[in-house]
């Protein structure tokens, strides 16, 4: 198998998609293999306490990046041989058994099993977050079209911010209200919900992450901004969104946290730029 298709291989596994054609017109693009995983967030303003920040247009992944993704850029380093890299990458499972919990299964299973395919990935550092997106990028450029590259990375806070907006401008959530819950009841989000005498509820959110999909998407069709995982951000050490393990109140479009390193509540989503020969 020659290389264009030995990358074709590693996408469409990576990507769900066994095409690989980028649009063939002037207006920037991901490809079409990820257009539907890699969506577009138009140019504008982030609310970000009494600042209106401009940023402009991106592409950022409509979900935060899974176990089996993650398990295939790591397959894909042992078979190139990059031990230096694969050392920064591979997650520090450890980190279940922390302070806050002991979870010796999911310490064991959850990177691993299948059951957790598409699950966010979490226990990877920043650096490893970032090696990441450079991989990506390797592989778009290696069978980008003429005239069209791609540069992949970690959202800033700015640009993080505007996407989980989503375009609805300044919002304490990703769905525009100032509720974690809907009319029914139903939890938005997965997050730490406390009721009377702060006795954590459970009911329809998860013990722990839950798949990426999960819940309903912003209007951007980006998923879980707000809980499930905290996602790494460009600004060193720090993370956006909240996880799991926070309550309401942390899991806002606008929550930030200083994150130390590798953490079960800690994952992250690419952002892609696309840039074109004038």
């Amino acid at each position: 198998m020659n290389q264009r298709n030995l990358l074709l291989v590693v996408l469409a596994v990576l990507l769900g998609s066994s095409a690989f054609t980028p649009r063939r017109s002037g207006k920037p693009a991901v490809p079409k293999a990820v257009r539907k995983q890699y969506l577009e967030v138009p140019a504008g303003e982030a609310f970000i306490g009494g600042d209106r920040i401009p940023v402009g247009a991106f592409f950022l992944s409509c979900s935060e990046v899974t176990n089996i993704a993650y398990r295939e850029y790591l397959a894909d380093l042992k078979r190139i041989g990059d031990t230096a890299t694969l050392a920064i990458a591979i997650p520090d499972t450890a980190q279940w058994n922390t302070e806050y919990a002991f979870q010796e299964p999911l310490r064991l299973h959850y990177f691993s099993h299948p059951a957790y395919a598409n699950y966010p990935v979490v226990n990877v550092s920043q650096q490893a977050a970032e090696a990441y997106c450079i991989w990506l990028a390797g592989k778009l450029n290696a069978i980008a079209s003429e005239g069209t590259s791609y540069a992949v990375r970690l959202p800033s806070r700015a640009e993080w911010v505007l996407a989980a907006q989503g375009g609805l401008g300044r919002t304490p959530y990703s769905w525009g209200g100032p509720y974690t819950r809907n009319s029914k009841g139903c939890f938005l989000a997965n997050y730490r919900a406390e009721g009377m005498n702060g006795h954590i509820q459970v009911h329809d959110n998860a013990f722990f992450t839950a798949p990426v999909e999960s819940y309903f998407p912003n209007g951007l069709g980006l998923y879980c901004m707000n809980g499930n995982v905290a996602e790494w951000l460009q600004e060193t050490g720090l993370a956006a969104g909240g996880s799991w393990r926070d309550g309401c109140a942390d899991i806002r479009n606008e929550s930030v946290a200083g994150v130390s390193g590798p953490a079960p509540t800690v994952g992250f989503r690419p952002l892609v730029e696309v840039r074109m020969a004038q």
